[in-house]
């Protein structure tokens, strides 16, 4: 995971509980019960007034742009509109490339720490002095980053008519249309929308695993640790003082949501300031580390304790009294579009979070129908399999029994050695499974396990961290977090040289389908492992709907909430109309109001991700290849699923 800077932590790819409601198991039909919590991953948050690299609010509309700026380079006039590509590549416009990746690792030691090992490489240099970046959310610092925002763009727009490759142009078109995004979505009327502590992607979530991850390379790296520690309290000073400006203007969140935010920091606060976790884990790092000698660690220990002590914990309650002093205060149920500007402010998050150019009620209507074709296709299953079908009810509760309680790195390995037949071969993906300590999974206990992407320049740096307090299910989990999911996707990009710029994209739609599909992938191997093959397709599938019915569901009542008006009692009588337990309908509507469009994430991605290959399916019949399909998709890296229709029609071209 890359960082850009602190007010971006919410960038952390986490396995979450939504924790809102049981779901009756839809295989009813044969008498055979589920109830249980459906898992998600925390997405990111718009973030208006800051750069492209930093974050991407859209909007369903084409922004209008000012005049461009002539072209730098040799360009071509394309014929009726369409562009003429170059056979080899633009010296100057990969030059911008760089100079993007450059300038974005650049900005903080966050983001310099997690890009890069040695960024002289690339020409980049670490922040001389120890730096969170500019976490300003005054309306001045807003008012900058948009004039910053329009003055990047215009730099891109040099190369409007430039001569450039299929794929430079591609990448072009992707940072063009980031561009206008961004640009929409930092107007001004915005700006109080923001939430920068929400309860899910927010700082105050997000500080135990950005600072736990945090590479130490050498004797500077721990002292910038200790010194970015310091800084937190300055920062979340910042927010809480925007929060004060939120709450007087009548945009502070619902009283729910403010007591989710007030539980976390009392987890993290604790009993005893110097049993903190992190300084746990910070002691235990430390005693790894080589190139410290034993008075320098022991020096570092106390270092590390002071600033948890009087710095980070104090950030907290801050935090807390904060909280505590404006609940109450909200004019609004805190679905957005209660707000002045709130639909249209959720029509951007949905483009952002779902890669989609769909707009809501669009989004809405095809997940009713993405919802009723798999009930349907359920019941199909039933009668014409109902042998397959009574066999995945009677095993429902043991699907994954004998994988469950395995350790978890050899878990990760016997999927890469099974369940990759559809996927191009890249070699050993080399990789570090952590568990988390007792203390992380107290902080972090609706975690069941996330995936961090090594610096650009260090391939075999991967990692991937677990909750031991959740056992059931790991198969799909791991295979989301590992392979194919999340970090063979990055891996990918590595082993095929991808430029640093497409390493940096932060589609979070993209990236959450593609793990979601490819974990999908999976279960009929597993299955076919250990119940036999005779029902392993029909098993696999059925375990497809009934995850992806789950994700499908939340991600229709965030749209209902958020841009229809529906409330708690609607709410309730959506999933009743389901069959499904209404008894959480307040907690979808909190986590819905916490942190708008999240689920889309999963649920519209996934659904875009298989429509894709169902498209180059019908396109190409018998000479349809999943590897070479997947080589296709995966090549360009994440993108909007408008942008990678464009990558699957090129393949079905050169397939045909």
């Amino acid at each position: 995971m890359k960082k850009n800077s602190l007010t971006n932590w919410m960038k952390k790819r986490v396995r979450k509980t939504a924790g809102m409601m049981s779901m009756l198991m839809l295989l009813s039909l044969a008498g055979c019960g589920k109830t249980g919590e459906q898992k998600h991953q925390s997405g990111m948050p718009t973030i208006p007034g800051m750069t492209t690299e930093q974050a991407s609010a859209v909007t369903t509309e084409t922004t209008e742009t000012t005049e461009t700026t002539e072209a730098t380079t040799e360009s071509v006039t394309p014929p009726e509109g369409e562009r003429q590509y170059a056979d080899k590549d633009n010296e100057e416009f990969e030059e911008y490339l760089n100079k993007l990746f450059r300038e974005g690792i650049e900005e903080d030691t966050l983001s310099y720490n997690y890009s890069v090992v040695d960024g002289s490489k690339y020409g980049a240099k670490k922040p001389e002095v120890a730096t969170l970046g500019d976490s300003d959310l005054s309306e001045a610092y807003f008012d900058k980053k948009r004039k910053e925002a329009e003055e990047e763009y215009q730099e891109l727009l040099k190369f409007e008519n430039a001569s450039l490759t299929w794929d430079e142009a591609f990448i072009y078109e992707w940072l063009k249309d980031d561009y206008e995004l961004t640009i929409a979505g930092n107007d001004k009327k915005f700006d109080m929308l923001y939430e920068p502590f929400s309860p899910m992607r927010g700082m105050q979530s997000a500080v135990p695993t950005n600072f736990t991850d945090y590479r130490f390379d050498d004797k500077a790296d721990v002292e910038d640790y200790i010194v970015m520690l310091r800084q937190i309290k300055p920062v979340f000073e910042k927010g809480v003082e925007f929060e004060e400006r939120k709450s007087e203007a009548g945009y502070f969140m619902n009283d729910a949501n403010a007591d989710d935010i007030i539980e976390q920091c009392d987890s993290f606060i604790g009993t005893d300031p110097k049993q903190n976790f992190m300084i746990e884990v910070f002691n235990e790092r430390v005693e790894e580390l080589s190139f410290l000698s034993a008075e320098e660690k022991e020096e570092f220990k106390k270092q590390d304790e002071d600033a948890i002590v009087n710095y980070v914990i104090p950030a907290f309650q801050a935090l807390k009294d904060c909280m505590t002093k404006l609940k109450g205060t909200a004019k609004t149920s805190g679905a957005l579009c209660e707000y002045e500007g709130g639909k249209e402010y959720y029509a951007l998050l949905v483009k952002k979070f779902a890669g989609t150019d769909k707009t809501p009620d669009e989004v809405a209507e095809y997940l009713d129908q993405k919802i009723q074709d798999s009930m349907n296709e359920m019941m199909l299953i039933a009668q014409t399999d109902a042998e397959g079908y009574q066999f995945f009810a009677q095993n429902y509760g043991n699907l994954f029994k004998d994988t469950d309680g395995m350790d978890v790195a050899e878990e990760i390995k016997l999927i890469m050695e099974t369940s990759m037949e559809e996927y191009p071969d890249i070699g050993e993906v080399k990789f570090t499974a952590h568990h988390m300590s007792e203390a992380e999974r107290v902080i972090m206990s609706h975690t069941m396990a996330y995936y961090m992407s090594p610096a650009i320049d260090d391939p075999e740096g991967n990692l991937i961290y677990v909750n031991d307090d959740f056992t059931d299910g790991m198969w799909s989990t791991l295979a989301h977090e590992g392979c194919p999911g999340h970090m063979y996707q990055n891996a990918y990009l590595m082993h095929e040289g991808a430029r640093p710029i497409t390493l940096m994209s932060h589609e979070l739609g993209y990236k959450e389908g593609w793990a979601v599909y490819s974990s999908q992938t999976t279960l009929k191997s597993c299955f076919a492992k250990y119940f036999g093959p005779e029902h392993a397709e029909t098993m696999a599938r059925l375990a497809e709907i009934d995850e992806l019915l789950g994700y499908a569901v939340q991600g229709r009542v965030d749209v209902g909430i958020n841009y229809e008006g529906w409330s708690v009692e609607d709410v309730s009588d959506y999933l009743t109309s389901f069959g499904m337990n209404a008894s959480g309908a307040e907690s979808l509507f909190s986590v819905s109001t916490g942190d708008p469009g999240a689920y889309l994430s999963y649920s519209e991605s996934y659904y875009e991700m298989k429509d894709l290959r169902a498209y180059a399916e019908e396109q190409l019949g018998d000479k349809f290849d999943p590897v070479k399909y997947h080589a296709a998709i995966l090549s360009m890296g994440p993108c909007k699923f408008y942008q990678l229709k464009k990558v699957v029609d090129k393949y079905i071209t050169e397939n045909k």
